[in-house]
Order: C-alpha cells, then sequence, then structure tokens
C-alpha cells in the first residue's frame, strides 16, 4: 500500500535584523498614537466638563482640593496661574490673568501655549474687559502707554536682581529663565525708544 508523502515542516525564515527593527518602530508608533488619542481624548473631556466658578479664588480652592490631574480646565487654569505662569510670564496677577482668560473662553492648554509663546498677550489679559466703553483720548492711551513701559522695566529690574541672586546660589535653570525674560522687556523698551528706562541709551 502507497503511502501519501507529507511536507515536511520547516522552520519559519529567520528575520533580519533590519525587518525587526522595522517592525518593533511601527508597533511603537502605534502605542504612541494610541496615547495620543487618549491624552487628546482626556484634554477635551476635561475641557468640555469645566465649572463655571464665581471667583478665581473659588476655582483655585477647588483645584487644590482634588489636584490637578482631576480638576477640571477652570480649576486647573487657576493652578496654572498660581505656579508655573509665574516662572513662565512673570510679575502678573494671577487672578486678573485667569479673570482675563475665562472672558476670552481660552482653555488652560490655550493659555499655556500664550504664555510659552507671547508673553505680552498673557500680561494683556490682565486688562481685558467685557463692557463697552467709550474710545479713551490719546493722553490716556499715552498715559496707560508709558505705565506699561515703566512696569516692563519694572519687571526687567526684578528679573536681573532673580538672575543675580539664581547665578549666585548656583541655581543655572534659574539664572537662565530670568535672562529670558530680560531679554524680552530689553526689545519691548527698545521698540518703544525707552531703553533709557533701564539705564541704556
Amino acid at each position: 500500500m502507497s503511502t501519501t508523502q507529507l511536507p515536511t515542516p520547516t522552520a519559519p525564515l529567520p528575520e533580519s535584523d533590519a525587518d525587526a527593527q522595522a517592525r518593533i518602530a511601527r508597533i511603537e508608533q502605534r502605542m504612541l498614537d494610541a496615547e495620543a488619542v487618549r491624552t487628546a481624548a482626556d484634554t477635551a473631556t476635561r475641557e468640555t466638563k469645566t465649572v463655571a466658578y464665581p471667583s478665581y479664588e473659588a476655582a483655585l480652592a477647588a483645584g487644590r482640593e482634588v489636584g490637578a490631574s482631576r480638576a477640571d480646565d477652570n480649576a486647573l487654569m487657576a493652578l496654572f496661574c498660581e505656579g508655573p505662569l509665574q516662572t513662565l510670564v512673570g510679575a502678573v496677577s494671577p487672578e486678573l490673568v485667569w479673570d482675563g482668560a475665562q472672558r476670552q473662553g481660552l482653555t488652560t492648554r490655550e493659555l499655556g501655549r500664550l504664555a510659552n509663546t507671547d508673553m505680552m498677550a498673557v500680561s494683556d489679559l490682565q486688562w481685558v474687559d467685557d463692557t463697552p466703553t467709550a474710545p479713551l483720548p490719546a493722553a490716556a492711551v499715552e498715559a496707560m502707554r508709558s505705565l506699561d513701559l515703566k512696569l516692563t522695566a519694572l519687571r526687567f529690574r526684578d528679573a536681573a536682581a532673580r538672575c543675580s541672586a539664581a547665578s549666585a546660589a548656583g541655581y543655572i535653570e534659574k539664572c537662565l529663565v530670568a535672562q529670558d525674560e530680560m531679554r524680552m522687556c530689553l526689545c519691548q523698551l527698545r521698540d518703544a525708544g525707552r531703553l533709557d528706562l533701564v539705564g541704556g541709551a
């Protein structure tokens, strides 16, 4: 009786190093994509399920009670204004910035992006008012501009003092942050032709 010869099983072809690395890279990319989707979903949920607080103090208290990871977006923004914003932007009022950002309808993510790219825009949030008013007289506009430049000069001096203290203590990162703020202030004063406010020509 004849028998059918079955094919001899063979081991899978060895995978080249390049193929293995490419496969691992694809897996890692899929994991990163999935994490990005989850992060975006969490952020979107936080931003859409936010609470309307009657004041900055109420939002800050709520954020401190539950922590940043569990706070809604308005409470998270209060925590951001109270802490990291001071390092990124400098001498601004956390309460006024929070209030202005609320009036403008900004999210914490948008405020954080603004703090990293346009410090003056963050500072301007302190003066946001949703009550329509008549145009200010030219003299008042000039007075406000002059005051703003004096505040910028004050920020420069404050940053210079912080830079010197950080340098003396060996805190290089804090010194670099202060130097960045000093450069920003100098640029604003230079553009306005008022370097004399900080002893420049």
